[in-house]
């Protein structure tokens, strides 16, 4: 595989990254739910953080007064599009493929073994060289 090979394939695999996260970007920021943090009290060492009901952004969002009726109706319509399970096997497809390029790539060149009697210390090498002329 020469250089021009491995920049293609760099490239396609960036672009399939690129997909992967776009289409995580509506699974994350419209059906997964998170946590909000509403207080956190201190007792000597102990610390204990009080939660919201989990809720996505997608519903956080339309819960603030501060966001426009306009955003809420894109966001909305949007919402109405989308499909989880759909969402999920597509990530996951293009996870696959992903993997697949990635391992279909050439393996690294192995590292040439090591002469490990050049390693050693010299009184070893003295005693084997000993060792072997008494033989």
């Amino acid at each position: 595989m020469n250089l021009l090979d491995s920049c293609i394939t760099i490239r396609q695999e960036l672009a399939k990254l690129n997909e992967i996260w776009e289409v995580n970007d509506r699974f994350t920021n419209y059906l997964q739910a998170e946590w909000k943090l509403i207080s956190k009290t201190r007792n000597g060492a102990k610390v204990t953080k009080k939660y919201d009901l989990a809720k996505s952004p997608f519903q956080q969002a339309n819960i603030y007064k501060s966001t426009s009726a306009k955003s809420k109706l894109i966001m909305k319509k949007t919402m109405d599009k989308l499909h989880p399970g759909a969402l999920s096997r597509h990530i996951k497809d293009l996870a696959g493929k992903l993997q697949k390029m990635s391992l279909s790539k050439a393996p690294a060149a192995r590292k040439p073994v090591v002469n490990t009697s050049w390693n050693r210390s010299p009184g070893v090498l003295f005693q084997m060289r000993q060792r072997a002329y008494l033989q």
